[in-house]
């Protein structure tokens, strides 16, 4: 619809304050959804503070803004994500963050300082769902610019999670310590299973995982962190939920406790697991304590 598109274009340059209506059109000419692009970036430019300098962008990184178009028009979710958080733009063509894997080292240590200024418990929950957002983000141009290839993309999606699973585990147990008498670090394991635990996620995939106790844990604390943990986890807020939480790997299925104590987890995986489960285990790991798990 060139009427369409031409009253598009005509308001993002006035946004931007400069004619880019040849860039734009060269960009979204040839794409089937381009009116549908061209919204989505009318949406995004209006959020910004600073329009002018992505119009710089657009003109000085045609490579890097065509894998950006590619993604609006391919994504409405990140365009969402990108009128909700503006300033992530300006990720999108740093070609030093593109070219650098995911590493949930550097999840957890931007996440600790995302968390280190929220101003209370909700307030880090919603630290963790913008860094999950920024980082996707990074993803999403690395994956549809084939600048990584598909199992790395994979891996960061894992890396991610990774990171972020551990960064809700001591959030909550801050926040349930805090009705006193229990011990600094947190006391539970988490087993990830399935793709998570072959670092193999999407980016629709849910989390497979395990809650592990030490055996002197109280029963009854350990079944209240764990609801406050997925909570954390998979409550839907201003940014969405983290993860969908899958506890159906755990013993003895749905019909198994929600967190296992290890001696008993380690009589079912001797005495009661069938062989699918043993090989299950190949592609798991721990986070938090029980780590040292082999």
């Amino acid at each position: 619809d060139e009427a369409r598109a031409e009253e598009l274009i005509g308001r993002i340059c006035r946004q931007v304050n400069r004619p880019i209506r040849d860039v734009l059109w060269r960009m979204f000419e040839d794409w089937p959804n381009g009116d549908d692009g061209l919204a989505r970036l009318d949406r995004i430019v209006g959020a910004m503070s600073g329009a002018g300098v992505f119009a710089d962008l657009l003109e000085e990184m045609p490579e890097v803004a065509a894998l950006f178009v590619n993604m609006v028009c391919t994504s409405r979710h990140m365009a969402d994500i990108l009128v909700q958080n503006p300033e992530l733009v300006s990720l999108c063509f740093d070609l030093e963050v593109l070219g650098r894997s995911c590493d949930r080292g550097e999840v957890i240590l931007e996440g600790r300082r995302l968390i280190e200024s929220a101003r209370n418990y909700s307030h880090q929950l919603d630290r963790l769902r913008f860094l999950k957002q920024e980082r996707t983000l990074v993803l999403a141009m690395q994956d549809i610019g084939g600048i990584l290839p598909q199992p790395e993309i994979w891996r960061g999606m894992s890396e991610l999670a990774v990171g972020l699973v551990s960064l809700a585990q001591e959030v909550a147990w801050k926040q349930f310590r805090g009705q006193g008498g229990f011990p600094e670090e947190c006391p539970l394991g988490i087993i990830c299973m399935g793709k998570l635990g072959g670092l193999e996620l999407n980016y629709s995939s849910d989390v497979d995982l395990i809650f592990v106790a030490e055996d002197d844990f109280d029963e009854d604390a350990a079944r209240k962190y764990f609801e406050l943990f997925r909570s954390a986890v998979a409550t839907r807020m201003g940014r969405g939920d983290l993860y969908r939480v899958d506890l159906r790997l755990r013993p003895f299925g749905s019909q198994g406790p929600l967190v296992s104590r290890k001696s008993a987890i380690e009589r079912y995986y001797d005495q009661y697991a069938e062989p699918w489960e043993h090989l299950a285990l190949i592609r798991s790991f721990v986070i938090g304590n029980g780590s040292e798990w082999t």
